[in-house]
């Protein structure tokens, strides 16, 4: 983090130093007869121009999440960047070759500034589709995730009890046999059922742990079978979002 900060710091005193070196270049090049409102707005235009393609900046404005999130800010810096730069200066030049009016120049400059905060913006709404898209899969996956661990817990917490429990322990294990098969969805009702059993098998753990007999006889069976009765729902939503693809 030191080290970043300290990269930062120099190139914030280089870019600094960008703008002296160009407003120099500007006063001594420039006769002060010839300092008029074009000659301003050329000299804008350019510093505009470094400022967009510097280093620190153009790095800046890709830093954070993923690849794929960062591909449209790729694009802008591939492809709006240089074309903002080619037409600024094409304006300028053809400015001072054909003597157009300083209002004529200033439209085409301010159009063309329009234009790239457009492709910006536009890239900025790519970036933040592309991440809620990732942020849903991520979802989808975390919670199926954990409702297979959940499975994996309860039955590793009812291997300790005793073989009169055999036949639940062989319905806690086709529960984790059915869940190998299921996909991610994102769908709320099909959220709810794996959150439902989640939570079920969080409680049916707890009963295991315990291994009081009344408890158990009064309460395991009857929670494997909604965890049974929510993994059917499941498997239902599943097929019907297949028939339905």
């Amino acid at each position: 983090m030191d080290n970043r900060k300290s990269v930062s710091q120099v190139f914030a005193v280089l870019y600094v130093v960008g703008i002296g070196l160009l407003v120099l270049g500007f006063m001594l090049l420039v006769p002060p007869g010839s300092r008029n409102d074009v000659a301003w707005l050329d000299f804008i235009v350019v510093c505009i121009i470094y400022s967009i393609n510097f280093p620190v900046i153009a790095t800046w404005r890709l830093r954070g999440g993923n690849f794929s999130q960062k591909i449209p800010g790729i694009a802008i810096l591939l492809v709006a960047d240089p074309i903002y730069v080619v037409l600024a200066l094409g304006v300028a030049v053809r400015g001072l070759v054909y003597g157009l009016s300083f209002r004529l120049q200033l439209v085409l400059q301010l159009a063309l500034i329009f234009g790239s905060v457009v492709v910006v913006a536009v890239g900025w709404m790519a970036s933040l589709r592309v991440k809620e898209v990732a942020d849903e899969e991520q979802s989808k996956l975390e919670s199926l995730q954990r409702l297979k661990q959940s499975l994996v817990l309860c039955e590793v917490a009812m291997a300790s009890l005793e073989p009169v429990w055999n036949r639940e322990r062989m319905l806690v294990r086709k529960l984790k046999e059915d869940s190998r098969y299921l996909s991610p969805c994102a769908e709320a009702a099909v959220t709810s059922y794996e959150e439902e059993m989640i939570a079920l098998l969080q409680e049916i753990c707890l009963l295991a742990e315990s291994n009081d007999p009344i408890r158990l006889k009064s309460d395991l069976h009857s929670q494997i079978e909604k965890c049974e009765r929510l993994m059917a729902y499941r498997q239902r939503a599943l097929i019907q979002q297949g028939e339905q693809g």
